[in-house]
């Protein structure tokens, strides 16, 4: 007699019940490899994106200074929708076929797109490079690498995720610094380039790497469905995930705000030109990841522009027309705060010492 799958919100509320059924080598030199991998195809996948506060700003004033805060906004709000929007697909696809094939393309399009990059002097060619190319290989890198870790580690998942995305967070540093310094020498391009070469040994080193240690969903047991993505996630009876992802969405509709527009509020508060500022459960892991990070493309894809709209309608100049946009983001955090507190509540309840 056929049996059914137990609903979502069940599994979700009894996650611990099935933890049994896969063991995690939970470290060891084969598991902290492939998080040596998933830490190069976090950096390349993800540095870029934390480095368009200093993008946004010579792009601003040295590349496209005829923009309106707003356009030039859009530029950066499409490159980070497609980097979210495409895990809907990536997703359900790593868990079926394994994370290779996948960091090939998104290798190949980030590539692509970072090269493309040294050669922009349109607005659409920036849209073209940056915003499409290099928004979709960055979905190709850092969300097959998420699920990934989920493969090698349970207990010290948190700890192993952390260490991956390290390497996004480093180079939002190195990179901007690295143009800031290359730029006066070697001019837009090359220097662009250089970053290009970088990426380029990250993304070699993290297909080599990265590998999936559960068997891929292929032959008898297979279903062309498996490859699909699946709004019944989100119907968990509960409302977990749902408000999970919400909680996210306001993360990252908020946090590309101020991490893109902070060099060039900046620049406007010191009263310095452009110019000046620069020289100085696990086998579903990556279908529940990617659906979450699908709805926060959308976030991505506005929260900048709407940004560079509010700096524009608050009628002031200068440093004071950033108050809008503070107070913007600021309201989003405290929404997002709201929904992790919902769903900590709904689950696990008020007792703080339950380990969740």
């Amino acid at each position: 007699m056929a049996t059914s799958n137990p609903p979502i919100g069940e599994s979700i509320l009894n996650s611990t019940s099935h933890v049994s059924e896969f063991t995690y080598p939970e470290g060891g030199f084969a598991a902290w490899t492939v998080a040596i991998g998933c830490w190069c195809s976090m950096t390349a996948g993800l540095g870029l994106v934390n480095s368009v506060g200093f993008l946004e700003a010579y792009v601003s004033y040295n590349m496209l200074p005829s923009s309106s805060p707003s356009a030039i906004g859009w530029i950066f709000g499409t490159y980070d929708f497609p980097s979210y929007f495409c895990g809907v697909q990536i997703g359900p696809i790593f868990d079926a076929r394994g994370p290779r094939e996948l960091m090939i393309l998104g290798s190949v399009c980030s590539l692509v797109g970072i090269f493309c990059l040294g050669l922009c002097t349109e607005y659409y060619q920036f849209i073209l490079s940056l915003s499409i190319l290099n928004g979709i290989g960055s979905s190709f890198l850092f969300t097959p690498a998420m699920g990934t870790i989920s493969h090698w580690f349970n207990a010290r998942r948190g700890l192993a995720s952390g260490f991956a995305f390290t390497g996004s967070g480093l180079e939002g540093v190195i990179f901007p610094l690295m143009l800031q310094s290359l730029i006066p020498r070697l001019g837009w391009g090359w220097s662009i380039r250089l970053v290009g070469f970088v990426l380029l040994f990250l993304c070699i080193v993290s297909v080599v790497l990265c590998r999936s240690r559960l068997p891929p969903k292929r032959g008898a047991t297979s279903c062309w469905r498996d490859v699909l993505p699946s709004a019944a996630i989100f119907r968990d009876g509960i409302g977990a995930m749902a408000v999970t992802s919400a909680g996210v969405l306001l993360v990252e509709w908020a946090y590309f705000v101020p991490v893109t527009y902070l060099p060039t509020y900046y620049l406007t508060r010191k009263g310095l030109s452009g110019r000046q500022a620069i020289l100085c459960g696990t086998q579903d892991y990556g279908r529940y990841y990617a659906s979450a990070y699908t709805l926060v493309s959308f976030g991505c894809l506005t929260g900048i522009p709407i940004a560079g709209s509010l700096m524009k309608a608050t009628g002031d100049s200068g440093r004071k027309s950033f108050w809008g946009y503070i107070l913007f983001t600021g309201l989003i955090y405290i929404a997002s705060f709201a929904c992790f507190l919902w769903v900590r509540v709904r689950i696990k309840g008020w007792n703080w010492k339950v380990v969740w």
